[in-house]
């Protein structure tokens, strides 16, 4: 593994640590924060999900081709009424990931969700993004994951 590559591998379990993090209505996750550099990092995607009409907006099926890569969902904007439950990120269908393969975490009070793809195997995966609203509502999208 190299320097770059452990160094965004360190950088997710720092995030993970922020799972209690105040988002104070999105103000302190903006456009300018530390943020958007990690998500510019090699072994890093970044999804804005957003939602209109009610509905999820479409995500790309995503191809990832190296190992230990971390894919972040972001609410866009932040401030959105919409968030991420425990459960906003699920594998469904055959593959399943071994759970040594994919793990995941939300984190920034539902705002932000990532996992960490090892990518030993090659398989495409079938997900499901889960938000809910303050008043208890979901909605769901179902994309891919594609390990080269």
């Amino acid at each position: 593994m190299n320097k770059s590559h452990l160094l965004g591998t360190a950088s997710v379990m720092t995030l993970a640590a922020c799972t209690n993090m105040a988002v104070d209505g999105g103000a302190n996750l903006t456009a300018t924060t530390p943020l958007d550099n990690f998500c510019n990092s090699q072994y890093v995607d970044c999804i804005d999900v957003s939602v209109s009409g009610g509905a999820i907006n479409k995500i790309n099926d995503l191809s990832v081709g190296e190992p230990n890569h971390v894919i972040l969902w972001r609410m866009s904007p932040l401030t959105s009424s919409w968030s991420f439950p425990g459960n906003g990120i699920t594998f469904k269908g055959s593959p399943q990931p071994q759970s040594n393969e994919i793990s995941c975490k939300v984190g920034a009070g539902g705002k932000l969700f990532f996992c960490v793809d090892r990518n030993t195997i090659h398989a495409t995966y079938s997900y499901t993004v889960t938000l809910k609203d303050s008043a208890g509502n979901t909605i769901t999208l179902d994309p891919k994951i594609v390990n080269n």
